[in-house]
């Protein structure tokens, strides 16, 4: 069995702790794991006045600075939009990318531009009654909608070691023509292009936890992920060389 390595990027109100199970599960396998916590994440966080490019920026230094090569790189949530950029700045690095129940967004998309709007709402109403331009999920949103098949001891350990989450990354634009074009090599990136996309990935990658809320779903995705399957890098590569082929 080959020995990968992984980087793993969480997901928003969480920090590298979210990872804990997963990496020791890797490692007892002989993986190598990182799991970088964002700036202006987790309980150490000093400020959450942090951009977008900061998150991304920190997780490239943190490659770079430990000499990382030949990285399977695994976003989770909003991770997932970390995930994108990195892979646009350190293609010769990244061996494969996994968006584990992540989002995936379109060139000049926001979070916010993929979220429904009465979470939005919530997540504006939530940042303005703060002090510092920050959200944190209440219990009962967190319980109902994002593990809602956990145990409800499980689900309140995870939800009382989340951090609030510094809101305006949720509204930022973000470039990535150079992350679409690097996926399919082509200059544009349709909505059905892009959506064709994200079921290849949680069809073939991960199977997709809706809306974040199947506890049995997430698990069962980290262990397909450490599988290393490769299935749906092949299909889109054959679409990006023959536009015939039928659609994802």
């Amino acid at each position: 069995m080959s020995k990968n390595t992984y980087a793993l990027i969480h997901g928003s109100w969480h920090g590298g702790w979210a990872w804990q199970d997963v990496s020791r599960s890797l490692v007892e396998k002989g993986h190598r794991v990182h799991a970088p916590t964002l700036p202006g994440h987790g309980p150490r966080a000093t400020s959450h006045s942090v951009t977008h490019q900061e998150c991304v920026g920190a997780v490239v230094d943190y490659i770079r600075e430990h000499e990382l090569t030949d990285v399977i790189l695994v976003g989770h949530s909003f991770g997932g939009t970390i995930v994108q950029k990195v892979a646009e700045q350190l293609t010769v690095r990244i061996s494969r990318n996994i968006f584990l129940d992540a989002l995936i967004l379109a060139d000049n998309d926001s979070v916010f531009d993929n979220l429904p709007a009465d979470y939005v709402a919530l997540f504006n109403q939530l940042a303005a009654a703060s002090s510092d331009n920050t959200m944190l999920i209440p219990w009962e949103i967190w319980r109902d909608n994002f593990m809602l098949d956990a145990s409800e001891i499980v689900a309140r350990s995870f939800w009382e070691q989340l951090s609030a989450e510094p809101h305006q990354l949720n509204s930022e634009k973000l470039d990535l023509k150079g992350f679409t074009r690097s996926i399919f090599q082509v200059a544009s990136f349709t909505a059905g292009r892009i959506e064709r996309y994200r079921q290849a990935i949680f069809i073939h990658e991960c199977p997709r936890a809706l809306d974040h809320s199947s506890w049995l779903r997430w698990t069962a995705a980290m262990r397909l992920c450490s599988l290393g399957r490769r299935n749906w890098r092949r299909r889109s590569s054959r679409q990006a060389t023959n536009p015939g082929e039928r659609d994802l």
